[in-house]
């Protein structure tokens, strides 16, 4: 039955970058379940002074992303590598930015994750040949990587410093978990999971529109509002664009007011408009 319905969408669609697989919406995650006890009082200004675009958040969101965090850190693994020693201020950091994606959409918390490495600074990990089933190191340092096996690299040195500057439009954490959301269909093709099936095409043409407009400001050397780096690929652009929603809202919706337009029904909030969040985001079924 899946199979031919991937099939029909692909008919409907056919020639479009985001391909019948994205339609794994089907296997849908539950809603987040948060604790019943509340978060531990000091957490607030721990997020407030780590994470300053916390302070654009309603009352009412922003004691939502501590309870996400709640949940995060009761769920997921943070571990220290090359020397990092993981404190408190450290995870909360990390996983605000990480929750900031999820407070206005009815979806599950990163299902497909299960261990943040941190390093102190860029790194070269070693990563899994799914081809072998051996480990080979990466050809460059990097300060985040986001993997389909449940993992999430992250240096801390730059985790830091993006959630401190809110508004250069580069922030790892936002980075590499856009990648996670995307990743829930299983490779990472800038189509995330959860879209109704009345948004897969508007998405899918918007998405492909502004990646082909980078990718030949990228080539001139033109800088836009979105980061050169989200002309690699459609996985990119998805992240790249995550940024630039969060991080520079008004040049966004500015400049390209059908990709942020497209971005705020998904993440369910308006940035540019004092971060007022929209009703669920687009990470629910049709009903």
């Amino acid at each position: 039955m899946l199979a031919a319905f991937t099939a029909l969408v692909g008919a409907i669609f056919g020639g479009l970058w985001f391909a019948p697989r994205v339609i794994v919406a089907l296997k849908w995650h539950q809603p987040i379940r948060l604790m019943s006890e509340p978060p531990p009082a000091h957490w607030a200004a721990i997020v407030r002074d780590r994470v300053p675009i916390s302070k654009k958040l309603r009352s009412e969101d922003f004691e939502r992303l501590l309870k996400l965090i709640q949940v995060f850190l009761a769920k997921k693994n943070i571990e220290g590598a090359g020397g990092f020693d993981v404190t408190e201020e450290a995870a909360i950091t990390i996983a605000a930015q990480a929750c900031l994606l999820l407070i206005w959409r009815n979806t599950g918390m990163y299902p497909g994750l299960r261990t943040i490495i941190v390093y102190p600074s860029a790194t070269i990990p070693k990563m899994l040949d799914s081809s072998t089933g051996g480990f080979e190191e990466s050809l460059s340092p990097i300060v985040g990587q986001s993997w389909g096996a449940g993992v999430v690299i992250l240096s801390w040195d730059s985790a830091d410093f993006g959630a401190f500057d809110p508004r250069d439009g580069k922030n790892v954490v936002l980075h590499e978990f856009a990648h996670q959301l995307d990743q829930e269909t299983g490779e990472a093709d800038g189509m995330p999971v959860g879209l109704p099936l009345s948004a897969v095409k508007p998405w899918a043409e918007v998405m492909e529109k502004h990646f082909r407009l980078l990718r030949a400001a990228d080539r001139k050397g033109r800088k836009t509002v979105l980061d050169g780096y989200g002309a690699t690929n459609y996985a990119e652009f998805f992240a790249v664009a995550t940024e630039a929603f969060f991080e520079k809202p008004e040049r966004l919706r500015h400049t390209k007011p059908d990709l942020y337009g497209l971005l705020t029904d998904f993440y369910g909030v308006d940035p540019a408009d004092g971060m007022r969040g929209m009703g669920d985001g687009l990470g629910m079924e049709d009903e």
